[in-house]
């Protein structure tokens, strides 16, 4: 499981770069989490399994980014739950 608080951005270098969670990965925003640049958070990336993004009460989740589905599925089960804004 991986916890952020504070300030999180998911911005690479690389054209469409992206963040994976894959094998049963649960990611807690409890910050200020933002997908920018053209990047994406890809759930299941090779591995697939049931992968979770929870963006925590208090958190907030900005897809800013360019890439047109900033938040891509592959395979195995993705779960986002907001319950923050």
């Amino acid at each position: 499981m991986l916890t952020t608080q504070g300030v999180t951005t998911v911005n690479m270098g690389a054209t469409n770069g992206y963040v994976s969670l894959t094998g049963g990965k649960t990611w807690i925003n409890q910050g200020t989490l933002t997908v920018g640049g053209d990047d994406l958070i890809y759930f299941g990336v090779s591995s697939g399994g049931a992968n979770v993004l929870t963006n925590a009460v208090g958190g907030t989740l900005n897809l800013s980014s360019t890439y047109s589905t900033p938040l891509q599925f592959y395979t195995g089960t993705a779960t986002v739950n907001n319950a923050g804004c």
